[in-house]
């Protein structure tokens, strides 16, 4: 955000910087003592103590752009991982060398992996899309706190639970409205949705989401999804099944009206 409200120039050196820190990674260099470190990412370095030669990511995905960033920043090997904690934690891991994200490597030497349906907990590999890729990507709306991706693989688009960020929403109707409103209010607007809806279809074109990833409509609902309300881990964690549940009537119906 410090870069994007800069200078011309202030961005134009940092781009560079980056680039050139970039094509390093991707022949294999990995360093935090090149002179674009000292002149540009030693003040981000520094906040995480300067010293960081190794980092592991794991609970949940994350963006290729990130840990692009992270990489090229940090000027450490990022290595991202994926396993369940009931299950003895790490499944497979990426290696330190690999640049390419969007994956969480192949299977650790202490794995046996086994890819099978389970249809009682409504999961299935007739899917076409990655929902957490999509999901990951549309939290980086101002507007959204939490946002569940799903779809029908009879229909032809997806559709969004949207849990909004309740500032920036309630900020954007007064200045459009003139007057003050509840969330639960806001969220029965056309136009908040139509807002949203724009807004994270925005950064699913900077992201590269194909047009079977963009979701296509959006229902907004006002309260979050809680450890309480059965629809988040002890971990924060989406339940994907519990969700697809509670808002497969509001999709139905919304599958219904939007053509």
């Amino acid at each position: 955000a410090k870069i994007a409200k800069s200078g011309f120039l202030s961005r134009a050196i940092f781009k560079t910087a980056y680039n050139r820190k970039l094509a390093e990674i991707r022949q294999g260099i990995v360093r935090n003592d090149s002179v674009w470190d000292k002149l540009i990412f030693n003040k981000i370095q520094e906040q995480f103590g300067g010293h960081i030669r190794f980092t592991i990511t794991g609970s949940a995905p994350i963006s290729p752009q990130i840990l692009e960033f992270i990489r090229v920043t940090l000027g450490g090997y990022v290595m991202e991982g994926y396993g369940q904690t009931e299950n003895s934690a790490m499944a497979t891991a990426t290696w330190p060398g690999d640049y390419v994200g969007g994956n969480c490597g192949g299977p650790a030497v202490c794995t046996l992996l086994k890819l099978e349906d389970v249809p009682d907990m409504d999961y299935s590999v007739g899917e076409y899309v990655a929902p957490l890729k999509i999901e990951n990507i549309y939290t980086n709306s101002s507007y959204v706190q939490q946002i569940y991706v799903d779809g029908d693989s009879l229909e032809r688009f997806l559709i969004a639970v949207v849990v909004p960020e309740p500032a920036p929403l309630e900020k954007w109707y007064k200045t459009k409205f003139g007057k003050e409103a509840g969330l639960e209010k806001i969220c029965e607007q056309p136009e908040a949705k139509e807002l949203i809806l724009k807004d994270i279809q925005k950064l699913g074109k900077e992201n590269k989401l194909n047009n079977m990833e963009q979701v296509q409509a959006i229902y907004l609902e006002p309260n979050p999804f809680t450890i309480d309300n059965g629809l988040l881990t002890p971990t924060l964690k989406s339940k994907r099944p519990q969700l697809h549940q509670k808002y497969k009537a509001i999709m139905s119906e919304i599958y219904k009206t939007v053509q």
